[in-house]
């Protein structure tokens, strides 16, 4: 299996048995009905050679069982549906019998005394009124109760059954009489077949870079591991499989283009193109069909409709009025001008789609309504009529030119003959069993990016390169992502530790490694582990071969960093009226490792661009280097860094001093004495 950035490439080795002399075909069934027919190639060894490879799309007659998996949790879901259900519809009786008023209304019963009408009759009735809605109500509060123990247990199995579920295989999640693809191999020649290798292309597979940096040894050792998480939703299980992965895109067009030539003289005829149109009279084929649909024979018996009324589908209801109209009266029976109007239509019908109108119904019978596709054709070959330019004018130039296919109709495996009830009958139509499933997975497949992975194909830099995996790999058909390891080696850690105590009183762990592989690193998460415990999860960018990557390691708790800075005031100087502010900074550093540890300093001094102010740099130990910091993509001017060793348990300090000169009627925004 070779996982492109997007897409797989599948290679099988079929097992062939003896086989006779002479020319044979060869079938392998059960192949997933994702597989891109246009894309089976065949390579064969021995003395036979590969003639032909054909595909075909392969429905069983065994009605669609799914798997037992898929079918436990479908049954679950339904038993809890149902019971939530009833639930509501006795929830909603026991609020209706809540409501429910059991007075006895005495003051009546004294106003209107009649038999049985009277105080002790209707309390005794009230009384057994309430003991009846008091038992009904204790069985349904019985039952809700039952309900919720029940939900509750159904829904345990479920979540048991979905964890089942999600961790069966593939073939035994979509059971049988699901579509297959089947491919043909012809082979000519005689001998024995050593090997038949089948190679297809499935699109729904897609892959993501991550790495795992294990240091030891006080960070002096260091292993570097690449791994990836695959997900492929092809409908086959990959078990066992050797796994490689491909930062290339498998669909891609590699011809090289055609460049337009311009030539001085006659004009030449544009070239021919390898299609032929479809031929005339094609339409001809279903007159029989249509004469056959609108006899009267096939009708039923009812009341003659009124001459002037028309029924229209909800579908037909956004059609133009004047369609509308001649339709209205090519199918009005009792119209002399529709049999008129008709005769013409059925002459000049053949010319689009050769639907002949309906023939006449006798009083007491109505013609049936022909399905919607002859519909759609006899309106469209109204229009068709209406739109047809009189004798001798000339026709538009967009009505004589064909229509040529594009790439998509070269892809034979997925067409198939359009029925004599659809739109297109007669003519050729894309298959949509294998296209639906393809894009449904594919659209499955593309919005599954885990969270901090990167795409391979938007960082894998100006050249492709392949992974291959050293074992055995298991990737199900589930749709979900499963790691697997490429390649581990080992790397030489320059641990250093950083800090800015302008910005942050913490100093920082980085470990900068060379690229151990001989391919890039492309952009991904790491989890960096220091002695077998998790420190830090960081992340790195695209590193080419033979590149440094520096991986942080967090904040390093045992160096300790504090500066503080003291600002001095004075006038005069060389210049009179003029204001001098000294600014001393010191950074003391304090460490309790047990080795020794070079830490950089980063800080900057003021800048300016007032010519009336002057800025100089004075430093009592070693002088720092200029810093940028262009690598982090945020360049700064005026930028300072000290490189300084700090033993083990050691001390170090860094001062340096500058001076700020201005003429003594301005001052520094804010006040001359900050830092």
């Amino acid at each position: 299996m070779v996982v492109h950035a997007r897409g797989a490439l599948v290679s099988r080795r079929v097992d062939v048995p003896a086989l006779p002399e002479g020319d044979v075909e060869l079938l392998i069934p059960d192949v997933t009905v994702l597989a891109d027919g246009g894309s089976v190639r065949a390579t064969v060894g021995g003395g036979r050679s590969v003639t032909g490879v054909r595909t075909a799309l392969h429905v069983p007659e065994t009605p669609v069982a799914p798997g037992e998996s898929v079918e436990l949790v479908r049954a679950l879901t339904g038993r809890i549906e149902r019971l939530a259900a009833e639930k509501e519809r006795l929830s909603t009786h026991r609020t209706r019998l809540d409501g429910l008023d059991v007075h006895p209304r005495l003051r009546y019963a004294a106003r209107a005394p009649r038999r049985g009408a009277d105080i002790a009759s209707r309390t005794a009735d009230a009384l057994a009124s309430a003991a009846l809605i008091a038992e009904i109500v204790e069985r349904l509060d019985a039952r809700l109760l039952e309900i919720d123990d029940a939900v509750r247990d159904l829904e345990r199995q479920l979540e048991a059954a979905r964890l089942a579920d999600a961790q069966a295989k593939s073939r035994a999640r979509m059971g049988q009489g699901h579509p297959t693809r089947r491919i043909t191999v012809q082979l000519a020649g005689s001998g024995r077949v050593e090997a038949l290798e089948l190679a297809y292309v499935v699109p729904a597979a897609r892959w993501w870079p991550s790495y795992t940096l294990r240091m030891a040894d006080d960070g002096r050792r260091a292993t570097w591991t690449i791994e990836a998480l695959v997900a492929q939703l092809t409908g086959e299980d990959w078990t066992g499989v050797a796994l490689s992965l491909s930062t290339a895109d498998l669909i891609h067009d590699a011809r090289l283009p055609e460049l337009a030539s311009r030539r001085l003289g006659r004009a030449q005829p544009p070239p021919k193109r390898s299609y032929r149109p479809a031929p005339s009279g094609l339409e001809q084929m279903f007159a029989g069909y249509d004469r056959a649909f609108g006899a009267a024979s096939r009708g039923l018996k009812v009341e003659a409709p009124a001459p002037a009324r028309m029924t229209l589908r909800p579908e037909e209801a956004d059609e133009p009025l004047d369609a509308m109209a001649a339709e209205e009266e090519l199918t009005n029976p009792g119209d002399t001008r529709a049999a008129a109007l008709g005769g013409a239509a059925v002459a000049k019908a053949p010319r689009a789609f050769a639907l002949p109108a309906p023939g006449m119904a006798p009083a007491g019978v109505l013609t049936p309504v022909p399905p919607p596709a002859a519909q759609a054709a006899r309106r469209m070959a109204l229009r068709a009529d209406a739109a047809t330019p009189a004798k001798g004018a000339p026709v538009p130039p967009q009505a004589m030119q064909a229509i040529e296919p594009g790439d998509a109709w070269l892809d034979f495996d997925t067409l198939t003959m359009a029925g004599v009830s659809e739109a297109r009958r007669g003519r050729l139509v894309h298959t949509a069993v294998a296209n639906g499933r393809g894009r449904e997975a594919e659209n499955r497949i593309e919005s599954l990016t885990p969270e901090r992975m990167h795409d391979p194909l938007v960082t894998r830099g100006q050249f492709d390169h392949r992974h291959d995996a050293p074992g055995r790999a298991d990737v199900p058909s589930d749709g979900q992502t499963h790691r697997v390891t490429l390649a581990i080696a080992e790397a030489a850690p320059s641990l250093r530790w950083r800090c800015v105590p302008r910005e942050a009183p913490e100093v920082y762990k980085e470990a900068a490694l060379g690229n151990p592989f001989a391919a890039p690193l492309l952009a991904g998460p790491v989890e960096v582990y220091v002695e077998g415990t998790l420190l830090a999860s960081t992340a790195i960018e695209r590193v080419d071969r033979g590149g440094r990557v520096t991986v942080g390691m967090g904040v390093e708790e045992r160096i300790r960093v504090a500066r503080n800075a003291r600002v001095d005031e004075s006038a005069g100087g060389l210049m009179r009226g003029a204001t001098i502010v000294e600014t001393t900074v010191t950074v003391d550093l304090v460490s309790s490792l047990g080795m020794p540890a070079r830490v950089e300093i980063a800080d900057r001094i003021p800048v300016t661009d007032d010519k009336g102010l002057e800025i100089t740099l004075d430093t009592a130990g070693a002088r720092p280097d200029p810093y940028t910091q262009a690598e982090r993509g945020a360049p700064l001017r005026r930028g300072l860094l000290w490189t300084v060793d700090l033993a083990a348990g050691g001390k170090a300090q860094v001062v340096y001093r500058y001076v700020m000169t201005f003429p003594s009627k301005s001052e520094l925004v804010g006040g001359n004495r900050r830092e």
